[in-house]
């Protein structure tokens, strides 16, 4: 099976076409999160190495301030483009029929994000402080050891 075959860019018409550069989108998307992942240690040790660096809440808190940012832009994207969902859809109707009963209110996407944000907040506090007192070489073990041992 060849790379334009997984693309799904063997099929023709205007509709499709757009639907497959979704699909590269989507793909080139999930290409750069191993690249970024792996610059995630480094760039701490570099921040690390610093005369003076922040502390490691600090570090954690604008990080995690970005990512909050660059989210509530895609749900306020995501609802804009579909403002008027409807949960209570009839599921004969939908050929998907998980979607439409898995769109949840705004309060309890919020509700969730809020605690799965201070989930990745303690956890990345933890990391950011062990990163800080051990060395490059280890941090940099211990830290892709994770990829491995979390599925």
């Amino acid at each position: 099976m060849s790379l334009k075959d997984d693309l799904g860019l063997d099929v023709g018409g205007a509709e499709a076409e757009a639907g497959s550069m979704d699909r590269i989108a989507g793909v080139a998307v999930l290409s750069a999160v191993p690249m970024l992942w792996g610059t995630y240690a480094p760039a701490v040790r570099t921040i690390y190495n610093l005369p003076t660096p922040p502390p490691s809440v600090l570090l954690n808190s604008l990080s995690l301030s970005v990512s909050f940012a660059a989210l509530s832009t895609a749900l306020t994207l995501t609802r804009a483009a579909n403002p008027n969902p409807n949960p209570n859809a009839d599921p004969s109707a939908d050929p998907n029929p998980s979607a439409a009963s898995a769109d949840p209110s705004l309060a309890t996407t919020l509700r969730y994000g809020f605690e799965l944000g201070l989930y990745l907040f303690m956890g990345s506090s933890i990391q950011l402080l062990g990163l800080e007192k051990t060395t490059a070489t280890a941090a940099g073990f211990i830290v892709q050891l994770t990829t491995i041992i979390v599925p």
